[in-house]
């Protein structure tokens, strides 16, 4: 048997050319040629895009939203300061003022973030100055206590 494509001679069974690799005729039992399963055709859709445009004529992996999204980092950072403000303004009242002072501070850092990017103030930045305050003025004013129900004992004690 030869090769139909470069004409060279095949062994007796053969499927594919020894010499070029094209595939071989073959005879069937009936005494006709079995010229195997025919060649692929091209997608007919390779080349077609449903939506108008390339999806992925930039890297897949940029925002595909542009860069609206950029400027969102300084607001959940200044979020993060106000949640920060609040848990240290509730932590002061109950615990310990100085922890309120960090309230205070927190509170005020994220308003002012939220004010240069043109945000409202955060409920919870100026709940954690207020928490804060009223921290610090409990403080005082049991420190004043405390002071004077001790002087009042140191004067209650003979001599």
């Amino acid at each position: 048997m030869r090769c139909p494509s470069c004409g060279a001679e095949q062994p007796a069974g053969a499927t594919m050319c020894v010499a070029c690799g094209s595939p071989l005729a073959q005879q069937t039992q009936g005494g006709g040629f079995n010229q195997g399963p025919p060649p692929c055709q091209q997608n007919p859709y390779q080349n077609q895009n449903p939506y108008g445009y390339n999806p992925y004529q930039n890297n897949p992996y940029n925002n595909p939203y542009g860069d609206a999204g950029q400027g969102n980092f300084a607001a959940a950072n200044a979020n993060k300061d106000a949640q920060t403000a609040l848990i240290c303004g509730l932590v002061g009242l109950f615990c310990c003022f100085i922890v309120g002072i960090f309230g205070i501070t927190k509170g005020v850092s994220a308003n002012k973030q939220l004010k240069s990017m043109g945000l409202p103030n955060s409920g919870s930045a100026t709940a954690g100055i207020i928490l804060g305050i009223i921290s610090i003025v409990l403080e005082v004013f049991g420190l004043l206590f405390y002071l004077i129900y001790f002087v009042a004992y140191l004067g209650s004690i003979p001599y």
